[in-house]
């Protein structure tokens, strides 16, 4: 059964803070998935709903993998430098067609996740200490650091852009916070975790307990459109939509030991699912079609 949900904070959420909610076009024929390894970054391709064809794209470049993600034209990875491993440091690099190795753009202490804006200028840090989480935005040219939330956020928790880059939302004390970065201004949107902005500006995919939701930011309403029994495994990870924002993938834990992991595909609009990939790789974003050319 489908649940729709009325928040009532978030009916004002978009005027206030300067979301449009008007579609970009946004076309894309094929799709491909990002898996990743301790030392290799893949692409698989989705075909027919099945995933196939996976070939690796960064190869030994970057050692002890913990995070990817596709940001624009490239993809990010946090992992450690192999010409320069230290205990406790992890480096963010990011790869772009023709950029090989990765370049290293930051280095820091306790780095767990990183997101690139649209324009590559700034990035949302996740770094974690002994006893705390902190998230910070840095300005990539200066350095310079701006505490985002301090405390009160989690090890897994997920940020996302907007993919105009004027807004980013994160996770924080169960809610889902949207916050402008021109004026700080910022809302809770609604009750949940691991929220994720489709390309198209329009919807924001999220988590609550085993169900998951899309906000609609036109009809200000939540709609679920999937949902995980008792008996079934844990959702974990992020929540990754398709460069058409017509379907969005997920991770369950899988395998008879809960090591693995299960790539799940959801349709938006019929709500059909397809199980894509189960095995030990990570699963990642939806890459864009052009960057295709550079695999191996």
């Amino acid at each position: 059964m489908v649940r729709v949900t009325i928040s009532i904070v978030s009916l004002l959420a978009a005027q206030v803070l300067g979301l449009s909610t008007d579609s970009m076009s946004i076309v894309h024929n094929t799709r491909y998935l990002v898996l990743w390894g301790s030392d290799t970054v893949y692409s698989a391709k989705l075909s027919d709903s099945i995933l196939s064809d996976i070939r690796p794209i960064i190869e030994n470049s970057v050692k002890n993998i913990i995070d990817t993600r596709v940001a624009g034209d490239g993809i990010s990875i946090v992992g450690k430098d192999p010409l320069n491993e230290t205990f406790d440091k992890f480096t963010l690099f990011v790869w772009q067609p023709g950029s090989i190795p990765p370049r290293k753009i930051l280095e820091r202490e306790g780095l767990l996740r990183a997101w690139l804006s649209p324009d590559k200028e700034q990035a949302v840090l996740l770094v974690c200490g002994s006893h705390q989480c902190d998230l910070l935005v840095t300005e990539l040219r200066s350095g310079k650091d701006v505490v985002l939330v301090k405390g009160m956020i989690s090890r897994s928790a997920e940020v996302t852009w907007h993919p105009m880059g004027s807004h980013l939302a994160f996770q924080s004390g169960g809610d889902i916070r949207v916050v402008d970065i021109r004026s700080s201004a910022s809302i809770t949107l609604v009750k949940g975790e691991a929220p994720s902005w489709s390309p198209n500006g329009n919807f924001m995919a999220y988590r609550s307990g085993k169900d998951l939701l899309i906000y609609d930011y036109e009809r200000k309403i939540s709609t679920e459109i999937y949902h995980r029994y008792f008996w079934q495994t844990e959702f974990y990870g992020r929540i990754s939509w398709t460069p058409d924002s017509q379907s969005l993938s997920f991770t369950v834990f899988a395998g008879l030991t809960g090591y693995d992991n299960e790539c799940i595909l959801i349709d938006v609009n019929s709500q059909k699912t397809t199980s894509l990939y189960t095995g030990p790789y990570f699963c990642g974003d939806w890459l864009d079609d052009n960057l295709i050319g550079q695999r191996k």
